[in-house]
């Protein structure tokens, strides 16, 4: 029999994961606040300028929110989140003259830290599900279920469909 190999791009790295979950979280947090809500290109960069490579999902994830704070720079009293491929233009731009933007992201980066810590700090399998739902979404919670009921889940496109805490193997 012979075997196709998947194309590379078949597959989702943990950065990709953990960019997909941030956005989702940060859909929630912000579902009745659009004009406050971070840009994907600002959670982009600084979780690629936060992630470490290796852990599972849900350590990456919980490492990168911890990290992403320390990448906001501060100038002139403004902030800048400088593009890495080109250094003089700032993601952070339509924070100026908009203070509450940048109040924003911090107090949704707190929540992110306190909610995926939440999950990982859950006593039983209906406290982690619970979390997750709160910070996921319904979806993610289902697929959390069924991970710790039976040790897989089927695999969607979505994010939501493979963030799975379960013992040490967090969102593996």
């Amino acid at each position: 029999m012979d075997v196709e190999q998947l194309p590379r791009n078949a597959f989702k790295t943990t950065l990709q994961r953990t960019v997909q979950a941030l956005k989702r979280h940060r859909d929630i947090y912000f579902r009745n606040d659009l004009g406050n809500r971070p840009s994907s290109i600002i959670i982009t960069t600084l979780a690629a300028q936060s992630y470490e490579a290796g852990g599972d999902l849900f350590n990456v994830l919980r490492h990168v929110v911890q990290e992403m704070p320390d990448h906001v720079e501060s100038r002139f009293g403004r902030h800048v989140i400088a593009n890495p491929v080109e250094p003089g233009e700032n993601f952070a731009d339509r924070w100026i003259g908009h203070p509450v933007r940048a109040r924003r992201f911090f107090e949704w980066l707190k929540a992110a830290q306190r909610d995926f810590t939440a999950i990982g700090d859950a006593q039983d399998t209906d406290g982690m599900v619970d979390r997750t739902a709160l910070a996921l979404g319904i979806r993610a919670a289902r697929a959390a279920a069924q991970f710790a009921a039976t040790g897989t889940v089927a695999h969607r496109s979505t994010v939501s469909a493979t963030r799975i805490p379960a013992g040490s193997d967090r969102f593996a």
